[in-house]
């Protein structure tokens, strides 16, 4: 896999951009209604609340913590046929059923570390200007973790049945 070239963006402008972003998010997500909520969104099998939970996911993923260990009935989810529809499914999965204070109190929290000490906090030494790290080849563990929560047998691990 190629990685992207590193950006000429100082780093920590992209730190704050990513929270400028992140912020927004968080707060629109704070806003809703739960109409909203539990209303369709414009992705396939997801409501509006669920694409909060996979951002969660996403950013829980970024810190490194473990992915969630559930079982899932994967053809109930038509829209989850390849690894990484299923991989992004697994977070959102997860977070069915809680209320949406708890899953924005979970993205707060997500930010807040991000912030403050994850994988976006500049290394001793670099002046702030880290490149930001996209595109990275994700930890072996991980993977292999992703695949045996999946189930991956021959072909599965490619979205064939």
């Amino acid at each position: 896999m190629d990685r992207l070239p590193p950006s000429a963006t100082p780093y920590p402008e992209l730190v704050a951009a990513w929270a400028s972003a992140v912020e927004g998010f968080a707060a629109t997500a704070e806003s809703l209604t739960a109409e909203q909520w539990y209303a369709a969104s414009v992705l396939p099998g997801w409501t509006n609340g669920d694409i909060v939970a996979h951002v969660v996911g996403i950013e829980q993923d970024l810190l490194g913590e473990p992915l969630p260990t559930i079982d899932i009935d994967w053809d109930t989810k038509p829209h989850a046929r390849d690894l990484f529809s299923r991989y992004t499914e697994i977070a959102v999965e997860a977070r069915r059923g809680e209320e949406p204070g708890e899953v924005c109190a979970e993205l707060r929290k997500a930010i807040c570390t991000a912030c403050t000490a994850g994988d976006r906090a500049p290394r001793p030494g670099t002046g702030g200007a880290r490149p930001w790290r996209l595109g990275a080849a994700p930890r072996r563990g991980r993977a292999d973790a992703l695949l045996r929560h999946l189930g991956a047998r021959a072909g599965s691990a490619h979205g064939h049945r």
